[in-house]
């Protein structure tokens, strides 16, 4: 594939920007209708609205917004991790939609997968005696679970970076773009097929591996001790390793207590 031109890798650059702008924006919004940074919840909250507050304001103080005397509390780096969060995730499904990489997409909107209300007219078609119609639902519950188990990643469904520690691993669906597509893409071939062998839920089976790559890791890796387990030598830099929700959330208590 031969590079942008340096016109359009500018202009790439600042249209992606420019959505971050936007996301930032939209999440100081909606954390200043949620009253996240005053002191008490607004009366009209609901109770799960006022739930949601509680976490945010707890998430913020974990990520170093601070609480002064009178209950009011930053929510800077909240709105930041909101905005980052929501931006890399749609960087992402776009990237999936734009390559054609998904399976059923929403007609009206080609970054979402919507399958509940397909599901429900599924549902209506069997009351309605149509042919096929039970092996399409079945299909859509099946695929359903499928999305699912990729959202808990749980292992063996879980998104594995070398370069990162136990710790700082994604706690189920939480893609980083700055780990690249390749890592992310991961859980979606892990489920079992839905058409193509091979592709996992995808349309078609991307020419991406997650065999050890090329080179040698520095002893200060976290995963330098790695390669003997899957038959090679420290060192190795190795890709299609697996951790539980379980061993992730331990390691991040014992950084949290540290």
């Amino acid at each position: 594939m031969q590079p942008l031109d340096r016109t359009y890798r500018n202009l790439l650059e600042r249209t992606v920007k420019e959505a971050r702008e936007v996301a930032e924006a939209a999440a100081v919004a909606v954390l200043n209708q949620l009253g996240v940074g005053a002191p008490k919840p607004f009366e009209h909250l609901s109770e799960y609205e006022r739930q949601l507050r509680r976490r945010l304001r707890a998430h913020g103080r974990q990520l170093g917004d601070l609480r002064n005397g009178n209950g009011k509390q930053e929510t800077v780096r909240l709105a930041e991790e909101v905005a980052y969060e929501h931006w890399h995730r749609m960087l992402f499904a776009r990237f999936l939609a734009e390559n054609d990489l998904l399976m059923y997409p929403d007609p009206d909107d080609p970054v979402a997968i919507s399958l509940g209300d397909w599901i429900n007219r599924r549902k209506d078609d069997i009351a309605s005696g149509f042919d096929g119609a039970r092996e399409k639902l079945a299909a859509a519950q099946s695929l359903k679970k499928k999305l699912e188990l990729i959202l808990e990643g749980e292992f063996p469904h879980d998104i594995f970076v070398r370069w990162k520690p136990v710790h700082k691993q994604p706690m189920g669906w939480e893609p980083d773009l700055n780990d690249g597509v390749r890592l992310n893409i991961r859980p979606f071939m892990t489920v079992g097929d839905v058409r193509k062998r091979g592709a996992g839920i995808l349309r078609d089976k991307p020419n991406i591996h997650w065999k050890k790559d090329r080179g040698k890791d520095v002893p200060s890796a976290p995963w330098y001790h790695l390669g003997p387990e899957y038959g090679g030598k420290e060192g190795d830099r190795i890709n299609d390793h697996h951790l539980t929700l379980e061993e992730k959330q331990a390691a991040r208590e014992k950084r949290k207590n540290e």
